[in-house]
């Protein structure tokens, strides 16, 4: 999030089409792009929102939230599973401006898959029977667009609710912003990230 309130949705990581655990994308990809791209572990602060129904069954037979802590990141489950207050957290910040009239989250070039979902590839299910055409009462988990939009969800809920959420650093990144409080990422310490090209 940047100082402004802005949520900015920088990079998309997933197993482009190949089915892996959270072990595996985290060994192969994850870590690598946290540490070189973003500062992980070099004063800046990073933290995940997990998926609440998961349990011990991925790929690798690991329960990500435990895995991706052993690991040193920084990670909670969402509190709530319900799609429409879910979606309704995105919707928030997609109705919403930040100062200057920009918009309150943005999406970067690079999330192709994540820009797709958002132009209509993550949907309501089409359910076709001889009498009507009605959709499905949730989007229709399609992969890959449903897992990253399902994650956009999860973050926007808890950046949209943070009082909800425990984090070890979150007291020290609160702020008011239009009345509404929302989480602020501190300043890494060092360098700062250029953010140039991502936009």
């Amino acid at each position: 999030m940047s100082d402004a309130g802005q949520v900015q949705v920088l990079e998309e990581v997933d197993g482009e089409g190949v089915k892996m655990g959270i072990e595996q994308l985290w060994d192969s990809k994850l870590s690598g792009i946290l540490l070189n791209s973003y500062g992980w572990g070099r004063g800046t602060q990073i933290f995940a929102i997990g998926d609440p129904a998961v349990g011990t069954s991925q790929v690798d037979m690991n329960n990500c939230i435990a895995l991706l802590g052993k690991r040193g990141l920084e990670v909670v489950p969402c509190l709530t599973n319900d799609p429409a207050v879910r979606i309704g957290a995105v919707d928030h910040f997609l109705r919403s401006t930040v100062a200057g009239g920009k918009p309150a989250i943005t999406l970067c070039k690079k999330t192709p898959t994540m820009r797709a979902g958002m132009g209509g590839r993550y949907c309501l299910k089409l359910i076709e029977n001889q009498a009507k055409k009605t959709y499905a009462a949730v989007p229709d988990k399609n992969n890959p667009y449903s897992h990253l939009q399902d994650a956009l969800q999860y973050v926007c809920h808890a950046i949209r609710n943070p009082d909800l959420y425990s984090f070890s650093w979150r007291n020290h990144n609160i702020c008011e912003y239009d009345g509404a409080p929302l989480l602020r990422t501190p300043v890494a310490s060092g360098p700062s990230l250029d953010m140039k090209g991502h936009f």
